[in-house]
């Protein structure tokens, strides 16, 4: 991605009002559903660019949305949009006069051009006054006016970490693994992802996010990589036997400390021995402890990207934000946290968020929202996935339930009763089945994984306002404060993440 370059000034918003501002109303909602079209072109322009760089015609298709975005913004007056819109037209116009080649870096460009552009349309849509700081857009605006091209470094070496075209589609349940195996035994030379395209097993716009998706997270990868200085690779077996022998060695030493001539200070300078020991021992287990630790950065941009995909199928627009991407956790935590991450993702964009002629009817902006959050909570890890859609509908779910025996007949459920329904396997309130994941669809499965983790599954959720999962995990890893405990004359170690109890 090009660097931030220092803007010159954006021009003042303040006439970039909504329709109170002089303009019609029919005229206002025009422009908008114009804007937004042309802007949807452009998304899938450029994705086919993905796996078609040197395909002009969608070269020109973004370049025309660009510049009709423009030309209507000058028109009504909406200067801030104008400005964002015609920077982003004259690097499309370096794009078709070959200057450039619009791939990597200045794909990325134009892709944060239109997600820009339809957060400030959304803000007119509000009625309030978009400005250009709170989209990001003002160093967007410096990287445009002044693009840097992305280094050609030769070949890729491989990137620890980074997941394969194939897992992606299969991920986002675009693919069968058993189509992706086939297409990987026929492709001779070919790309994957072309080859699945040209078999019909993939469609082109899926595959092109998911190679987005890949770019990104490898960018996310070596950035953490970056100014680290000189690093061995090591595999994660390795790994794990270290933090074995670390968890005998603390054991050990605790085994030591309670020796009687410790206990009772009759051998100092053994104890003090011990002590410098345990300390030593200690330390290594920190520095094994970190060596695990991965940032959960990549997992959020494949949701990111997840959330995209997911949202085109179904026909929505929808926007995710995420904060929190710069935590650290245990590898195995962060692996076993996909799975229920995208369930619960794909069921906040299936049944969560309203298409836009709902959201509008319902006083809302056109755009749905969905929040991907991480922290640290009560000594654990807390994810959230909060969306702004229309609620669980508890009318339906309790009635669904009763049918099936699992709950009263009548009377309002709870928030705890409500999530015991949810995750009941099969149980959902759609007749209508679809590819994409439904309220009560794989929610057997979140529960599943969150108890595989010793965590815990919480729900909240208000009818027209939205619904916000919880999950919190113990951050407990392989190397944790490990037992020691005795059985005869035996020892045995065990890492504990519930409760014990004991006289």
């Amino acid at each position: 991605m090009p660097s931030r370059a220092t803007a010159e000034p954006l021009p003042s918003s303040a006439a970039s009002a909504a329709p109170a501002h002089g303009v019609p109303r029919e005229v206002f909602e025009q422009y908008i559903d114009e804007a937004l079209e042309h802007l949807r072109a452009a998304e899938a322009a450029l994705l086919d660019l993905e796996t078609c760089p040197d395909d002009t015609e969608s070269v020109n298709t973004i370049f025309r949305a660009f510049h009709a975005i423009k030309g209507t913004s000058g028109f009504l007056g909406f200067d801030a949009v104008h400005a964002l819109a015609h920077r982003a037209e004259n690097l499309l116009e370096q794009a078709r006069s070959g200057s450039i080649e619009l791939a990597h870096g200045y794909a990325d460009l134009a892709l944060e051009s239109c997600d820009a552009l339809r957060e400030m349309l959304s803000g007119l849509q509000g009625g309030g006054t978009p400005h250009a700081d709170s989209c990001g857009t003002r160093g967007l605006l410096g990287c445009l006016a002044r693009p840097e091209a992305p280094r050609a470094d030769g070949a890729a070496e491989p990137i620890p970490g980074l997941p394969r075209l194939g897992d992606l589609l299969v991920a986002t349940g675009t693919v069968r693994r058993d189509a992706v195996e086939e297409a990987a035994g026929h492709r001779g030379q070919a790309p994957l992802g072309q080859t699945l395209v040209s078999r019909g097993a993939a469609p082109l716009t899926d595959v092109a996010l998911a190679l987005r998706a890949q770019r990104q997270i490898a960018t996310a990868l070596a950035s953490d990589r970056g100014g680290e200085g000189a690093s061995v690779r090591v595999s994660a077996e390795q790994l794990d036997a270290l933090a074995g022998l670390v968890d005998e060695l603390v054991a050990t030493c605790d085994s030591l400390a309670d020796d009687p001539r410790i206990v009772h200070h009759s051998a100092p300078r053994l104890a003090a021995d011990v002590g410098r020991a345990s300390g030593l021992v200690r330390d290594v287990q920190e520095r094994v402890t970190a060596l695990r630790l991965v940032p959960l950065r990549p997992l959020f941009e494949h949701m990111s990207q997840l959330a995209a995909g997911l949202a085109r199928r179904a026909g929505k627009n929808v926007r995710l934000i995420h904060r929190g991407d710069d935590m650290q956790i245990d590898r195995f935590l962060a692996d076993a946290l996909n799975e229920p991450t995208v369930h619960l993702l794909r069921n906040a964009v299936a049944h969560g968020i309203e298409s836009a002629e709902e959201r509008r009817a319902a006083g809302k902006a056109p755009v749905g929202t969905i929040r991907l959050a991480a922290g640290h909570e009560a000594g654990g890890l807390a994810i959230q996935i909060a969306d702004d859609g229309r609620g669980l509908d508890r009318e339906g779910i309790a009635a669904r339930g009763a049918a099936r025996g699992w709950a009263a007949a009548s009377g309002p459920l709870s928030d705890d009763e409500l999530l015991d329904l949810i995750c009941r396997p099969g149980l959902s309130t759609v007749d209508v089945v679809t590819d994409l994941s439904g309220r009560g669809v794989g929610m057997d499965v979140v529960r599943a994984c969150v108890a595989r983790l010793h965590g815990s599954l919480h729900v909240a959720s208000e009818p027209g306002r939205g619904t916000t999962f919880t999950l919190h995990v113990p951050l407990a890893t392989a190397i944790g404060d490990t037992p020691l405990l005795r059985v005869g004359h035996s020892r045995t170690f065990r890492q504990l993440n519930s409760e014990c109890t004991g006289s």
